[in-house]
């Protein structure tokens, strides 16, 4: 029995292929429009940056509101480099600037996704699922990033909490768009907080606070 031209198996896989290509491409545009500011984006927008029609984008993804969920959900897959751990750091003060710097770098640079989905959590489940693995991600990095400097401290988690909640996405957002902070000015805030959280000034046994007193 011959197989229709239409049916044959490579026909199929080249679909597929094309199908593949075309999600990658629309998502790739919802993440790249989210990140430059139209949050979330519109369908014309959408086909306009990524070359399809209108028509090709509610093919593969049936909706917008269904469009953002499968964004949302390749968050973390798009960019794991920006959710790796902060590098590791000899001194407490080190590891403050790291963690900082590496949290600064995460929301600078797709805050605006996280943002998106923090709204969308409330009405997407799947996305609210999403949201809570990434914050749990993030606290596990805090803990094992500051694990030397809370060995002997009897409320471990409170300073954890305490940490994540200072260098937030929230805290961000707060600091940038109602305060008009600029990234300077957010770390100049982190860096006091989470100095006193862990009581830099009392290390005397920190090598870059020894550094810093050393004479010239």
């Amino acid at each position: 029995m011959t197989t229709p031209a239409h049916d044959h198996p490579s026909n199929t896989d080249g679909r597929r292929a094309r199908r593949a290509r075309g999600q990658a491409a629309v998502i790739d545009a919802m993440f790249d429009l989210i990140i430059d500011g139209h949050s979330p984006p519109r369908i014309e927008e959408v086909a306009a940056r990524s070359g399809l029609s209108q028509a090709s984008i509610y093919r593969y993804f049936g909706s917008l509101d269904e469009l953002q969920r499968h964004t949302l959900e390749h968050f973390a897959e798009r960019y794991a480099d920006l959710l790796s751990p902060p590098p590791a750091a000899e001194s407490t003060t080190g590891r403050i600037t790291a963690h900082i710097t590496h949290r600064l770098h995460l929301l600078s640079s797709v805050g605006a996704v996280m943002w998106l989905g923090r709204v969308r959590a409330f009405e997407q489940p799947r996305i609210a699922a999403g949201v809570r693995d990434l914050r749990r991600r993030l606290r596990d990095h805090t803990v094992a990033h500051f694990a030397a400097d809370l060995i002997e401290v009897d409320n471990a988690d409170v300073v954890i909490d305490a940490i994540e909640s200072t260098t937030s996405l929230e805290s961000w957002t707060t600091l940038c768009t109602v305060h008009d902070r600029d990234v300077d000015a957010v770390r100049a805030v982190w860096t006091l907080t989470l100095s006193r959280l862990l009581d830099v000034d009392n290390h005397a046994d920190d090598p870059m606070m020894r550094s810093t007193d050393a004479p010239t």
